[in-house]
């Protein structure tokens, strides 16, 4: 751009009004223009920002990055030509492939159980586990549910329990040191009979076998009588011996559990045998019973007569008698032919009589 101010008006004298208006003419419109140029310079250039300052701060080099390390702070990292072959990648496939990696062999595939246990909230104290395929759920664990499992050994964990040394200790054969025990009960049906003879009828502690006592049975009565198991053992016959038949009856057989001086629950029903004729008639069975008194039980749609038995001394013991002397012991209640009842019900006892239904069982074949 060249001046029209003329720098050498006036040259000496007094100047002359028309001259210093046309400088100052001049040197109005040559501001102006310079203004407006300006103008466009401030319009047209970027503004002083910390950011683009910062940045303009990092020393660029081939394979270099610039990354930001704080606000309007940044440093340069290198960007290798393997990195930059992962970042161009359009998705996670090809990622994947450019990481040479397979799902299922480098990487944990999409698993129902895992999203399970990641859609649970967790909680202190608590525990996950599955409910189902799939399915999750949480449970509380407790510091001692927690003592339990971080036990070493079985020992550890018994003693996480507060058990002793007798909780290792075999049922059949305990070893007590020193101590008390508070109110036992002790029944004669816990002595050992040192085991069972198989193939052989065995009619139990409560009753002494007489080789000619019989008893004629009362149609549609239930009896029982008390048999005490002294050592576990597993029956596979049940039975009675028929000494006088009666044509087209049957009768039932079971065996029930004994609860204060009575039979109780139905332990088996083990269904029917003829009295149509004469000799022993019995049920295969397979019946294991523990250690323990139990009630034999027979019903009957008829009156045949049968083997029966006499009472032995631990008889007494588990069903006591109404008069001291009285031989009560035949237990024995108003019942209609048919499925053995669960449980056996109250039972009257036929006093002054000691001849009651012999009923066996047998281990072995």
């Amino acid at each position: 751009m060249s001046s029209a101010i003329d720098p050498t008006k006036p040259v000496s004298g007094t100047p002359t009004t028309a001259s210093v208006r046309a400088n100052f003419a001049a040197a109005k419109s040559e501001i102006e223009a310079l203004q407006g140029a300006t103008a466009g310079l401030e319009a047209g250039k970027q503004p002083l920002e910390a950011t683009l300052t910062a940045l303009a701060g990092v020393i660029t080099a081939a394979n270099r990055l610039i990354y930001a390390t704080g606000a309007d702070q940044f440093a340069a990292t290198d960007l290798t030509a393997f990195a930059r072959s992962l970042l161009d990648d359009p998705d996670a496939a090809a990622a994947r492939a450019t990481l040479g990696l397979t799902i299922g062999t480098n990487v944990q595939a999409q698993d129902a159980e895992l999203s399970a246990i990641a859609a649970l909230t967790s909680a202190s104290d608590r525990l996950a586990y599955f409910t189902g395929s799939g399915a999750a759920a949480l449970a509380t664990f407790t510091a001692a549910a927690r003592s339990f499992v971080a036990a070493a050994d079985a020992t550890g964990q018994r003693g996480s329990l507060g058990l002793g040394t007798i909780a290792t200790q075999d049922a059949s054969a305990v070893s007590l040191t020193g101590g008390s025990i508070n109110g036992p009960v002790i029944s004669k049906a816990g002595l050992s009979l040192g085991g069972w003879h198989p193939n052989r009828f065995h009619g139990g502690q409560a009753t002494a076998p007489n080789s000619t006592q019989t008893l004629a049975l009362t149609a549609n009565t239930l009896y029982a009588i008390p048999f005490a198991v002294g050592d576990s053992a597993t029956f596979v016959r049940i039975g009675i011996d028929v000494t006088a038949a009666d044509a087209g009856k049957a009768a039932r057989l079971g065996i029930y559990s004994w609860s204060d001086g009575a039979p109780a629950a139905r332990v088996l029903d083990a269904g029917t045998v003829s009295v149509a004729s004469t000799g022993i008639k019995e049920v295969v069975i397979s019946q294991t019973l523990g250690a323990g008194m139990y009630g034999l039980a027979l019903v009957g749609d008829g009156a045949p007569t049968i083997r029966a038995n006499s009472v032995a001394s631990v008889a007494a013991f588990a069903t006591g008698t109404a008069t001291p002397g009285v031989a009560d012991y035949r237990m024995s209640r108003a019942f209609t032919y048919a499925a053995l009842p669960d449980p056996w019900g109250t039972p009257a006892y036929g006093a002054g009589s000691v001849d009651i239904p012999a009923i066996y069982l047998r281990t072995g074949t």
